[in-house]
């Protein structure tokens, strides 16, 4: 029995490598062990990145033209948007196979303090107890953040700190930096970009080549399919339909054989409505055929 099997499993690899097929048992078979059941087919891996930009308004932000001389956000926002996607073979019985949000792959921040998304209870300007009003406090942070790039700059320069070098002048620095990043928050507010991989499981069937695997909005990022609300997120396929088993001697109906589905190499996209974000040429056992491969007789 052991011999047969080899000699399956020789002839299989054999018609593979010469025609460069990719193919699977599908028939069960008979082994030292009892009897297997043919591998279920790989599954399509859709794996879309999406980019998450928040722009949260700093509590100054409508004196950040009169007292710093630029312009800054007057309205919070969050913009979503797919910035690319890939697609790959998964084996059907891989662990982890259901589609759903995979651990952020990159998290970048822009005049960060302390939390991405939200500003210090007490704001760095607050030096008394004293109530003071929202202009007024706003021009006091602006005359702070001058203050810090003069005494930087003569830090820097060698007009102040004469016993302040090597290590101790670049902590003091960065600490500088740090102290004006926080003070300009309150002026510019702060922008948080996140960027975030989804997997989505499709098992592709012969009669069917259009699958929407998840929708898509600028305002909400992905959606589940059925959310009419968003972009259709497409996975599309178009299998050549042009597979020729050559090269493959087929078994009679009286021989001993084994069953085998050859895979049809399929053109597989990702579309976000008409926008192409993915494109790649996979080996689709669903849009294959089945040859029956003779085997030896047992002796």
């Amino acid at each position: 029995m052991k011999r047969i099997l080899l000699l399956a499993a020789s002839l299989l690899a054999t018609a593979a490598s010469a025609q460069n097929y990719t193919m699977q048992r599908i028939d069960a078979s008979e082994t030292t062990e009892g009897i297997a059941l043919p591998a279920a087919a790989p599954a399509v891996a859709v794996d879309v990145v999406v980019s998450c930009e928040q722009v949260i308004t700093g509590p100054y932000a409508r004196y950040a033209q009169k007292y710093l001389g630029v312009r800054a956000p007057l309205s919070d926002k969050t913009v979503y948007e797919i910035t690319g996607a890939n697609i790959a073979l998964l084996p059907a019985d891989a662990p982890g196979i259901v589609a759903g949000a995979v651990p952020a792959t990159t998290v970048e921040a822009e005049s960060y303090d302390g939390s991405a998304t939200e500003f210090a209870r007490i704001s760095p300007d607050r030096l008394s107890d004293r109530n003071i009003a929202p202009e007024a406090a706003a021009q006091a942070a602006a005359s702070e953040i001058f203050r810090i790039r003069r005494q930087r700059m003569q830090l820097i320069t060698g007009e102040e700190g004469e016993n302040v070098f090597g290590a101790g002048l670049k902590a003091a620095i960065d600490e500088l930096h740090a102290l004006e990043a926080a003070y300009t928050s309150l002026f510019l507010g702060k922008r948080v970009v996140t960027t975030q991989t989804r997997r989505y499981i499709v098992h592709p069937v012969s009669d069917r080549t259009s699958y929407i695997v998840a929708r898509f909005s600028v305002q909400e990022g992905m959606l589940p399919a059925g959310d009419l609300s968003g972009e259709v997120v497409l996975l599309q396929i178009r299998p050549t339909g042009e597979l020729a088993v050559t090269g493959i001697a087929q078994a009679s109906e009286k021989e001993r054989a084994v069953t085998v589905r050859i895979a049809d190499n399929a053109e597989c996209k990702v579309l976000v409505g008409a926008a192409e974000k993915s494109s790649v040429v996979l080996p689709l056992l669903a849009f294959g055929r089945n040859v029956r491969i003779p085997i030896a007789a047992k002796k």
